[in-house]
């Protein structure tokens, strides 16, 4: 398991201590089923500043955000979860290297099969992420998250959950 922990962004309500305690616990729980966390801070995408606009999201100060990253790591270590990042530079200071979250590497040593992909051209820049293919849709996911790029139209997603049928091979 590739568990990614993200966003991390900062509120009155998601504070370091929040992303601590959270992520601890989370890190209890896969101990054992992963050895990666791929972490990045929360990226302002259009969409993602349009709904999150009534969220008042803080900006965490550098030696706080490096606090933040420290801890993470140290609770990492302890359950033998090496920390990587997604498209956030890099955090080598910290031993904390760029990560992927698909990992041609990774694939190859889970299936035994060689592939050959190339990074993902319609990802961002620092993005190291092999090409694939996306089996989700836009406008298909009911929670609603205010983070998500991929709904545009909470009414649409209904709609398009609604409509899922799970033995077919389209997700709707």
């Amino acid at each position: 398991v590739l568990w990614r922990y993200d966003p991390i962004l900062f509120t009155d309500r998601y504070t370091p201590a929040f992303h601590i305690a959270a992520f601890a616990g989370l890190a209890t729980r896969l101990a054992g089923f992963t050895k990666v966390c791929i972490i990045s801070f929360v990226e302002m995408y259009r969409k993602c500043a349009r709904n999150m606009r009534d969220l008042h999201l803080a900006d965490l100060p550098g030696t706080e955000r490096i606090d933040l990253i420290q801890t993470l790591q140290e609770i990492g270590s302890e359950h033998s979860i090496a920390l990587q990042t997604c498209a956030a530079g890099r955090l080598d200071q910290f031993g904390i290297k760029p990560g992927k979250c698909i990992d041609d590497r990774h694939i190859v040593k889970i299936t035994g099969c060689e592939i050959h992909g190339k990074k993902d051209k319609n990802q961002r820049r620092e993005c190291g992420c092999i090409e694939s293919i996306d089996i989700g849709a836009y406008n298909s996911c009911p929670h609603n998250c205010l983070y998500c790029y991929a709904n545009n139209d909470p009414n649409s997603a209904a709609i398009n959950f609604s409509i899922h049928k799970p033995d077919s091979p389209l997700l709707y």
